[in-house]
């Protein structure tokens, strides 16, 4: 009895020692676990980012596809920024030269300091009247406008400014009287006569190159202005001489008709407009009435159109006109028809610049069972 007691106490003992060894073991484990559990994350982070940024690009991707799927072909138009050659002018340097062009041709001869005064705000190094030899002037001058004419940059800093000014002078009495020569715009005729006490009134043009120096201060005039003659005008380029029309009958009858459509037209009588078109649909379908009618047909210069790729040729009939408002004065026009010859009449084409369509055949013209024009106006025509 007393021994089997002894071997159970032994098995205990034995038994708590394997048990508490167990437990040993197993917080050395813990503790094992513990130590490795913080370093696992440092392992997986370059991954976890490296997969957050293809997801992203993907992402990416797949909306700029969508995009671009949804706004569909898109066409890039080319800007092509054209510049000019020419330097550009300040307002300012012009706006001087146009304010000084109207001063120095503004005096009177009682009071020469005032001109002198109004002078020196634009000049430096140069004689207080700026050229104007004052003492030999014998009227006054008063500028009506000044324009600029032409504008040109010598360098940044020297500009030549040509400037149009038209002015009246009123001379002093009538033994001298200022001649008017061909820079007047105004023709002798047309000077109103005066009394030998005011003297003669005329109205002169001049062109006039004022030389501008641009500063850090500012623009000024330091050398005389020039002089220079009108510009010439061009020669013409328009019509050829070797289709010009010089049948006397063709003549006659581009003449009758440019009078009678004329007059109708300026009376904006549509109805009877559509007489005189080769087609009723090139006829207007509304016409306001001119304020001035038809006098006379003076002359008219016909040219023979000869068109290409197989359109109809015709004639350009450019008519020389008087026409007369309700006051009664006259004034010369100058108008364009554009006319087919058909069975011996003339029909209108278009009035003015001219260019066949495509669509308009021959075919489009009056046969000869069409209404004839309606015969002009009694009234006689000069020769």
């Amino acid at each position: 009895m007393g021994l089997f007691s002894k071997n159970k106490k032994k098995a205990e003992s034995d038994e708590a020692e394997i048990l508490e060894a167990s437990k040993e073991e197993k917080k050395k484990k813990l503790k094992s676990d513990k130590s490795i559990k913080p370093r696992a994350p440092k392992t997986m982070a370059p991954k976890r980012a490296l997969r957050i940024l293809f997801w992203t690009f993907c992402f990416f991707i797949l909306i700029r596809g969508m995009v671009s799927f949804a706004r569909g072909p898109q066409i890039i138009e080319k800007v092509t920024n054209v510049e000019s050659n020419s330097p550009t002018i300040s307002d300012s340097v012009k706006g001087f030269a146009t304010d000084f062009a109207t001063e120095y041709f503004t005096w009177n001869t009682t009071n020469a300091n005032d001109r002198i005064d109004r002078i020196s705000k634009f000049i430096i190094n140069i004689d207080q009247d700026a050229g104007l030899k004052f003492f030999e002037v014998k009227g006054e001058s008063r500028v009506l406008s000044a324009e600029i004419y032409d504008s040109k940059m010598i360098d940044p800093t020297h500009f030549d400014i040509t400037t149009l000014v038209r002015r009246e002078v009123e001379m002093s009495n009538t033994k001298a009287p200022l001649e008017i020569g061909t820079d007047s715009n105004v023709p002798t005729s047309a000077v109103a006569p005066t009394n030998s006490t005011s003297g003669k009134t005329i109205i002169k043009k001049t062109y006039m190159v004022v030389p501008v120096t641009l500063t850090d201060d500012g623009p000024l005039i330091e050398t005389y202005p020039r002089f220079i003659g009108n510009q010439q005008k061009g020669a013409s380029i328009d019509g050829n001489d070797s289709n010009i029309v010089s049948d006397k009958t063709l003549l006659s009858r581009g003449k009758e008709l440019s009078e009678s459509f004329l007059k109708t037209y300026l009376e904006g009588n549509v109805i009877q407009l559509k007489y005189y078109y080769s087609d009723n649909a090139l006829s207007p379908d509304t016409l306001i009435p001119s304020d001035f009618t038809l006098d006379t047909v003076e002359s008219i210069t016909m040219y023979k159109v000869t068109e290409q790729d197989g359109m109809p040729d015709y004639y350009r009939i450019e008519a020389s006109v008087i026409v007369k408002n309700d006051l009664g004065e006259l004034f010369v026009n100058t108008w364009t028809l554009n006319a087919t010859d058909t069975n011996g009449k003339f029909y209108v084409l278009s009035v003015g610049t001219h260019r066949l369509n495509e669509d308009q055949t021959p075919t489009n013209l009056p046969i000869s069972s069409a209404s004839p024009a309606p015969e002009p106006s009694s009234t006689s025509t000069p020769n």
